[in-house]
């Protein structure tokens, strides 16, 4: 491998593009020019200011955490306030003013399994009626989040405890950042029109207007009607309500309304039939606040940040390539390096899509040069990218931490042991398939790489180690709280990305990616605390309906097996995982089967970690697989397949004897869970 590709790791920013949330997505608009009305141009760099404050926010969020740990930790003296200032001003600040910019951006997650080929004349129609409802729901949460700022600033509302801090500013901003919101969707909407207009072929193959996709959408507008006439105007029980209120929001998601939306207009819809409007904005007010300030989730933009600025500084191209040198002479050497590179990637950065995308670039080519068939080739760095969630820091893992209401820090470490047995098996499934079928990865010959090439490649990885030992040894042995920890590593991660990144000795370049690494955090974490207020509000009005209560009676009552019911929803989570974003499923799922895990005495740390092996399997299981679509395309590119033809065939041959293994893993997991639970179980994680 030459020093060049090590050089250009692909980051975060395009990795995802066009991919979760949709690659014809019209939600993704274009920058305004000259030739753009000038409201549009005013109210996107309005979008842009805030987002700006918003990167301010996480950063002094961040250094807010670090002084108080490190004055608590060195001086016994911590900064006082740091609870109240990080939960109720700085992350409110840094969600809220986010959101607008978000949407400019396209980086909401929706599903667009049945609009992304519409033909152009009807996916703007869909598009247009898409952001009409969106910018109807977004306005009527501002005008009442606008009603309680004002009540806010006229009593000057404060948080009450040791450390009074003023709250009415802050209800301020919340309103402020959710107009500005809206007001981006009114600009979305004339964007989209114009792009439609000015696009005389769709760049992707159209598909006739009677396809099944077409018809499928058709169906689902239709009986989303009926449900909400149904709801609004037909006498029922609560629990009927509340049923067809979930049927609701899968409609409205295949319809193509972002995943928050769909859950937050269900929601709106579900409080007020059930319980009445005061009830209604009761939630609106308390939930969008309460979602966003919360100090176990501020860690959500430390993990989001520090994994950025080590793919934007180029620390992680460097794991790979020590992993070659030291590895790539056993059997199957190249794809166990690939493999055990996923697994420190993953513990730096948590990016799912993020390590499949760079590992292809670098990984594909050298195994397919060393005599790899495309399939083994492909397959390996679809399934080191699952290891992306699953070893820590993962995002997922944090908010799944959130909506179940278990400690994050033990969430975390409950993944550590299973993360490395997932690693070493996939390993060992290479090593076989290495001596069994020599032919498909061919043992490397004796380079003669000097020993000292060799070390220096094993220094070069020892900042990002440095990194990774900071968060997890800061969180197993007490001294950090995951969230000090999140803190801790993100300002590791600038540090040592300046100190040792490829932009080091260019200061203008390193700011930019810094700056561009920031802007990427602001978007991840307004999308996900967005996700967060739907989540909140749908559980409200599925509680008020009854229907999570009547559910888990009924699965109680009927004696099954816990056993039995785990495996149900081991296919169930795999069929989910095909077509939905990892993020929505737990967002979705865990608050309806919490109750019923409860009830039958399973522990939420392990449900935690067997629910991410799954929707990360889930991302490369046939037909669908998104992950394996990802790696396939990108096998496309000539400089990644040298010339070889790789199919998606080739893809899916490559990950199965993966699959079956992680299957397995999973069952034993079910039968042994000790082996999630044992290590938080035995260290005082905070």
């Amino acid at each position: 491998m030459t020093t060049t590709s090590l050089q250009h790791p692909d980051d975060m920013a395009g990795i995802a593009e066009g991919i979760a949330v949709g690659e014809s997505d019209a939600l993704r608009q274009e920058a305004p020019d000259e030739q753009s009305p000038l409201w549009e141009r005013i109210i996107t760099r309005l979008s842009s200011v805030s987002a700006i404050l918003a990167g301010l926010s996480i950063v002094v969020l961040g250094l807010q955490i670090v002084l108080d740990a490190g004055g608590r930790t060195l001086f016994n003296s911590p900064v006082p306030g740091t609870l109240e200032l990080v939960s109720n001003w700085w992350m409110v600040i840094a969600v809220f003013l986010g959101f607008a910019f978000t949407q400019f951006k396209g980086e909401h997650i929706r599903v667009t399994l049945l609009i992304e080929k519409l033909p152009v004349i009807w996916s703007t129609a869909v598009e247009t009626v898409i952001l009409a409802l969106s910018f109807i729901m977004i306005s009527f949460l501002a005008y009442y989040l606008t009603l309680d700022a004002i009540q806010s600033v006229k009593v000057r509302e404060i948080v009450p405890g040791s450390f009074p801090l003023a709250l009415w500013p802050i209800t301020v901003l919340m309103a402020f950042g959710m107009w500005l919101y809206a007001a981006q969707i009114l600009v979305s909407i004339t964007s989209s029109l114009r792009a439609a207009k000015r696009e005389k072929q769709s760049g992707a193959e159209q598909l006739p207007l009677l396809s099944a996709q077409n018809v499928m959408l058709g169906i689902s507008v239709v009986v989303s009607i009926v449900i909400t006439i149904c709801v609004l105007a037909v006498p029922m029980s609560r629990v009927t309500t509340g049923t067809l209120l979930i049927v609701l929001m899968v409609l409205l998601l295949l319809c193509g309304l972002t995943t928050a939306l769909a859950m937050i207009v269900t929601a709106a819809l579900g409080l007020w039939e059930i319980v009445g409007m005061p009830a209604l904005v009761e939630a609106i007010e308390s939930v969008s606040f309460h979602s966003a300030a919360s100090w176990s989730l501020s860690v959500v933009p430390m993990f989001v940040l520090m994994g950025i600025v080590l793919w934007r500084t180029g620390l992680t191209a460097k794991v790979f390539y020590a992993a070659r040198l030291w590895l790539g002479g056993m059997p199957g050497g190249l794809a166990v390096a690939t493999n055990f590179s996923g697994a420190g990637l993953a513990a730096a950065s948590g990016s799912t899509i993020g390590i499949s995308y760079a590992l292809g670039r670098m990984a594909i080519p050298e195994m397919l040069r060393a005599g790899y068939k495309p399939s083994l080739a492909t397959g390996v760095v679809a399934m080191a990218g699952t290891l992306g969630q699953l070893i820590p820091p993962s995002v997922l893992l944090v908010v799944y931490a959130g909506v179940a209401a278990v400690p994050v820090g033990p969430q975390l470490t409950a993944a550590i042991l299973p993360g490395i047995i997932v690693a070493v098996l996939y390993a060992l499934v290479i090593i076989i398939q290495g001596l069994v079928r020599p032919d498909i990865a061919p043992r490397a010959k004796a380079t003669g790489v000097p020993m000292k090439v060799k070390l220096k490649a094993l220094v070069g990885i020892i900042p990002l180690v440095v990194v990774i030992f900071i968060v997890i040894f800061g969180m197993l042995s007490g001294i950090f709280t995951a969230t000090e920890a999140g803190a801790f590593g993100a300002l590791a991660a600038i540090v040592v990305g300046s100190a040792f990144g490829e932009e080091r000795k260019n200061p203008k370049q390193l700011f930019k990616k810094l700056g561009q690494s920031l802007q990427e955090t602001v978007t991840a974490t307004a999308g996900i605390f967005l996700l967060l207020i739907g989540v909140n509000m749908l559980g409200r009005s599925m509680t008020m309906s009854g229907v999570l209560r009547t559910l888990t009676d009924w699965v109680v009552s009927l004696g099954m097996p816990t056993v039995v019911f785990l495996l149900a929803i081991m296919v169930l989570f795999l069929i989910l995982g095909m077509f939905m974003e990892s993020m929505s499923i737990i967002l979705l799922a865990v608050p309806i089967l919490a109750p019923v895990l409860i009830a039958m005495d399973v522990d939420m740390l392990w449900f935690g970690i067997f629910v991410v092996m799954l929707i990360e399997l889930a991302l490369v299981t046939p037909p669908v697989g998104m992950l394996t679509f990802i790696v396939h395309r990108l096998a496309q590119d000539k400089d990644v397949n040298l010339g070889q033809k790789i199919s998606l065939i080739d893809v899916f041959k490559g990950v199965m004897p993966f699959v079956f293994t992680s299957i397995t893993f999973i069952i034993v997991l079910i039968f042994f869970p000790e082996i999630s639970t044992w290590l938080p179980g035995n260290l005082d994680v905070k």
